[in-house]
């Protein structure tokens, strides 16, 4: 699996379906970049990971 991959599953778990890619793309987006913008906080990625892993689409 590729980070792209990766950051979207992990946020899925608290609402499956509201963050399906198939149904609410848009929503499954906006908590990959929340899920990024924690692993910045806590310094596991850089911020520049974080932009790489948003371009890997």
């Amino acid at each position: 699996m590729t980070d792209y991959e990766c950051t979207l599953l992990v946020g899925r778990p608290n609402a499956p379906s509201a963050y399906s890619l198939n149904n609410r793309s848009d929503l499954a987006k906006q908590r990959q970049k929340k899920v990024i913008e924690c692993m910045v906080d806590v310094e596991y990625i850089t911020e520049e990971e974080g932009r790489e892993i948003l371009g890997e689409e």
